[in-house]
């Protein structure tokens, strides 16, 4: 009984150190916002990158021939992400390889983010870029919260039933 004791506390030690790192990284990440730190380069790079490299993974795989790829797939997740579309952007698909394809539509992005920076103003911009990831990530970190307070009731429960 004292082993399984021990051991339980164990895990909860372990689990406290996993939920700490993650408050120290979202906390951390919410100062960084708070304190106005300029968030432009991890939204384009990272964040907008990211996206779209998820996308052209999905719809138009590297290893499949551009006769393949789901054009048509790739242009409305497109257009339902960032309001681009490749007619609207004089983007030809079928014309370009997959990493040219990639370049091309992060450039139209790109010259999409500036203008808007452009009518609304740098400083009015970087204010709703904060915004927007304050309010992202502290509804991310409440999900992910009651996620696992769901899950340690789950193991608490298999735990009183194995008893």
């Amino acid at each position: 009984m004292e082993a399984q004791n021990f051991e339980s506390r164990k895990h909860l030690l372990e689990y406290d150190d996993v939920m700490n790192k993650q408050r120290e990284a979202v906390y951390g990440l919410r100062r960084q916002l708070l304190e106005g730190v300029d968030q432009r380069d991890l939204i384009l790079e990272d964040y907008v990158g990211g996206i779209l490299s998820t996308l052209l993974d999905e719809f138009a795989p590297e290893k499949m021939h551009p006769d393949q790829w789901n054009v048509k797939g790739l242009d409305e997740r497109l257009f339902d992400h960032f309001g681009l579309s490749f007619a609207a952007g004089g983007i030809k698909p079928l014309e370009l390889g997959r990493h040219d394809l990639g370049e091309t539509i992060f450039a139209k992005l790109k010259e999409q983010y500036e203008a808007k920076e452009k009518i609304l103003s740098a400083a009015t911009m970087r204010y709703h870029e904060r915004m927007v990831m304050l309010s992202v990530i502290d509804g991310l970190w409440k999900d992910h919260l009651l996620s696992m307070d769901h899950l340690k009731e789950g193991i608490r429960v298999a735990r009183i039933c194995a008893a």
